[in-house]
């Protein structure tokens, strides 16, 4: 009868430990689908960019979240090869090193450099997640933005407009304001961009 006892304690005790096993390792990748969209008004209007490379993956332990939400910088496009490429000199070069913002640094190719002191250094947009709160059809996730080496906290609230066990697709309206990440973006003549830039996430996280 002791054998029994001990026995199924052990028993127990493993189901347990591979149950909390389990939980660690549940993870959320994020898939094909999610997006960000940019809008930065301008002196005539709006430049509108858009990502689709958006990648990164979210952990969850006993309702303890981490993970990270990436977006590189050379995805990020217009449709304009010279607009990419000077958006490349704004959010990824060290102005410390670069003849950026003296003068734009872009070659006739509307190409950076791959060496030297005009190469990107901050390749990524980024944000590290350290709490998830679900509030019924809003999640409020709080994280850390690092964006051209600058990092700044901030509580970030998403709509959820899909959720199964499997799948889920959520979306979120959020304001930069590239002063606060030290940005420049030179002037062309008159024409000069908004520090104020919007941006619309679409993320699709599948289990």
């Amino acid at each position: 009868m002791k054998f029994l006892i001990v026995f199924s304690a052990l028993f127990f005790a493993f189901i347990d430990s591979v149950l909390a096993l389990k939980k660690v390792s549940t993870q959320w990748q994020i898939s094909e689908g999610s997006r960000i969209d940019i809008k930065a008004k301008y002196t005539f209007g709006t430049h509108e960019l858009s990502s689709d490379q958006v990648t990164g993956i979210i952990y969850e332990s006993d309702k303890i979240y981490s993970g990270q939400i990436i977006v590189p910088i050379k995805s990020i496009k217009e449709g304009n090869k010279e607009l990419e490429c000077h958006l490349q000199e704004s959010l990824g070069l060290n102005y410390n090193n670069s003849a950026f913002p003296k003068k734009h640094v872009c070659d006739d190719q509307d190409q950076l450099p791959e060496s030297g002191p005009n190469k990107i250094e901050y390749s990524d947009i980024r944000f590290d997640i350290n709490n998830i709160e679900k509030n019924m059809d809003k999640i409020f996730v709080t994280g850390k933005w690092t964006l051209h080496g600058i990092s700044k906290t901030e509580k970030i609230e998403f709509l959820v407009l899909e959720e199964n066990l499997n799948l889920l697709k959520i979306q979120s309206d959020v304001k930069f304001n590239l002063t606060d990440y030290g940005i420049i973006v030179k002037k062309a003549f008159v024409v000069s961009v908004n520090n104020i830039i919007d941006v619309k996430l679409n993320l699709v996280l599948k289990k």
